[in-house]
């Protein structure tokens, strides 16, 4: 059990799960954001790629009229977990169109979780709309931890 590819922590470096691959889980999405008519949500998905290996779909959407760029989520998990965030299918929306449905940016999370702990996930989440620079942080713990 010591051996280095056999621990979720080193196999996180290596990883990449394409987006397509991924199959949505029977866990409820996890709403981590909601201001200003954009919104930050996490869906769990439904394989493992690896053992203590979970795979989180981090999608952002906006409804606010002004276009959104630079847009940029960053997470930390405990100590004991580790986590690697792919990157983003783009880093901008444009202005919501009641219209036209909406886009969202999708981005792949990984969380290392080899002892199955409780998931608490801190957020740094920025953006800016309208010309002005958007920051906030925030915590999500209602996740799955297998």
């Amino acid at each position: 059990p010591n051996q280095p590819q056999e621990d979720p922590l080193a196999v996180l470096e290596t990883l990449v799960v394409p987006l397509e691959s991924i199959k949505p889980g029977s866990h409820q999405p996890v709403r981590a954001y909601d201001k200003n008519g954009v919104a930050v949500i996490i869906h769990t998905g439904k394989d493992s790629p690896s053992s203590g290996v979970l795979v989180f779909v981090v999608s952002i959407m906006s409804m606010n009229p002004q276009p959104i760029t630079d847009v940029v989520f960053q997470a930390a998990v405990p100590k004991s977990m580790r986590v690697k965030l792919q990157a983003p299918s783009v880093t901008e929306l444009p202005g919501y169109n009641p219209i036209v449905p909406g886009q969202a940016i999708t981005q792949v999370m990984l969380v290392a979780n080899p002892s199955a702990a409780r998931i608490r996930l801190k957020y740094k989440f920025s953006y800016t709309a309208g010309g002005e620079g958007i920051s906030d942080l925030g915590e999500v713990s209602d996740f799955p931890v297998q």
